[in-house]
């Protein structure tokens, strides 16, 4: 529904703690970080691994599912 919305030209704004909603849905993100900066840009500059790992202080890597047809975020244990 969120995307379908965006689609017919709605501005949204989604708060989530699931860096997999941001990249599901794409488009521009906000990312507070530990130290309280703010960082602004599109899902996939964004959402990289190395940040990710930083901001949740834990091993994190995406990856491409071919079932899902997107990058999903693995927690690496």
């Amino acid at each position: 529904m969120v995307r379908q919305l965006s689609e017919e030209g709605y501005a949204l704004i989604m708060t989530t703690h699931n860096p997999d909603h941001a990249i599901m849905l794409g488009g521009k993100v906000a990312i507070l970080d530990r130290n309280g900066v703010l960082g602004v840009g599109r899902a996939d500059e964004m959402l990289r691994a190395d940040t990710l790992s930083n901001l949740y202080g834990l091993p994190i890597k995406t990856v491409y599912d071919e079932d899902a047809g997107r990058n999903v975020c693995v927690v690496l244990t």
